[in-house]
């Protein structure tokens, strides 16, 4: 595989990662791996062979929902620590 001209200036100002000329020749080398398998696994024949989704065998399971206690708003309320507006938790902005 031709050596990888990654730009890791963008690299690490994208990510936030701060690299050292060392550990960008040690991802260099480990990506080129990676992208060397899957090169490999292009050429393997798939042909006729069912897609697998799980290998751990299991299926989804929908049960019905029960309700098994109504709880009333103001009991949810009273459980909490952070102020209580109108019919609400007051939390944080998520937004600046």
């Amino acid at each position: 595989m031709p050596a990888l001209d990654l730009d890791f200036a963008s690299l690490q100002k994208n990510s936030g990662l701060a690299l050292s000329p060392s550990e960008e020749e040690e991802l260099k080398t480990q990506l080129s791996d990676i992208l060397s398998f899957f090169s490999e696994l292009k050429e393997v024949d798939t042909e006729g062979v069912p897609p697998t989704f799980s290998t751990a065998g299991l299926v989804n399971k929908i049960r019905a929902d029960k309700v098994t206690r109504r709880v009333e708003a103001k009991e949810v309320l009273a459980t909490s620590e952070r102020p209580k507006k109108e019919e609400g938790i007051e939390t944080p902005s998520s937004f600046s």
